[in-house]
């Protein structure tokens, strides 16, 4: 059993960014990676928003991350962590194959996964058609019919992903207009003529053959009628949800389930803190989750100090 100054459960921007500073201040951190090393940036095509990057793909940024937060000291560890037992000290991280840690104190940086719409249809044509990463499936649908469920930038750089490989593209969206505010994903889409905008709509129905999604039933708000489109591919774009169901109730959370952090990143229990998407940050940006991970770090910094653990 490995104990640890300081370990960080995440391995997005939040979290390597909390890492390299870990490591440069000599504490050696421990990187748990979970199911999808590298977080949301992975299934992000281009990140034209990075300071000192002016065009970059998600999967090339967490690699530059991570390689240079590995250059100065941090270590990596695959598995999903089971639980956290914070009324001991050091705290004891458990993972799902029974490995234990033991750690002075524990970054949170877990993210976020994409939301679902949960109803009729999804889950069982979910991989079968229907999916919420254009980056990871858009080229099987050459030449198909795809629809995009969302308004927001997430939803926009989907469609002009897919865009390059589908022959009829549909957005809907449940708003009477976008909300996204990327200025380029918007006039982006402007430039598609295959693309169908459907607003005051939302998708309450899948279709399929069994084997593969084969329609979309929406029902208009507005008209308060319903019809069904036929389409090849679906992808969701409309949120996340934070990866929070291992972390025990004595760490304060919201209602929607996401870590509540003060002065800073500290949460309610000392010596555990939160980065990224799985806060209750106001803003759900790289650069964002990045800044808090820095934050985390010089928190966690001050606390093995301020408890003299930390002696220099």
């Amino acid at each position: 059993m490995s104990r640890e100054y300081v370990t960080i459960i995440g391995s997005g921007p939040a979290g390597l960014t909390a890492a390299l500073y870990c490591a440069r201040m000599g504490l050696s951190p421990l990187v748990i990676e979970g199911p999808l090393p590298g977080g949301q940036l992975m299934t992000t095509f281009l990140v034209e928003n990075w300071p000192g990057e002016q065009s970059i793909l998600g999967p090339s940024l967490i690699f530059k991350m991570r390689e240079q937060a590995q250059h100065f000291g941090t270590r990596f560890a695959s598995g999903l962590v089971n639980n956290i037992n914070t009324k001991q000290c050091p705290f004891r991280i458990t993972l799902a194959d029974g490995k234990e840690i033991l750690s002075e104190s524990i970054i949170i940086a877990s993210g976020a996964r994409p939301r679902r719409l949960e109803c009729p249809g999804e889950e069982a044509y979910w991989g079968k058609g229907v999916s919420s990463c254009a980056v990871c499936d858009g080229a099987f649908f050459k030449d198909k019919t795809v629809m995009v469920v969302g308004g927001g930038n997430s939803a926009l750089e989907q469609i002009l992903f897919v865009s390059k490989f589908a022959k009829k593209l549909i957005l809907i969206h449940r708003s009477t207009e976008l909300s996204a505010t990327e200025k380029y994903l918007i006039d982006g889409i402007k430039q598609l003529s295959n693309l169908q905008l459907i607003f005051s709509a939302e998708l309450v129905e899948i279709v399929g053959n069994q084997t593969q999604a084969t329609g979309a039933t929406i029902h208009h708000t507005k008209t308060n009628t319903k019809e069904t489109l036929p389409v090849d591919g679906i992808f969701i774009a409309i949120g996340s949800r934070p990866n929070t169901n291992f972390i025990p109730e004595e760490v304060n959370k919201s209602a929607h389930g996401q870590i509540i952090t003060t002065s800073g990143s500290k949460t309610n229990i000392p010596g555990i803190f939160g980065a990224g998407d799985v806060t209750t940050q106001a803003y759900r940006q790289a650069v964002t989750a990045s800044a808090q991970g820095c934050q985390a770090a010089l928190d966690v910094q001050k606390y093995l100090k301020k408890t003299g653990i930390l002696l220099n």
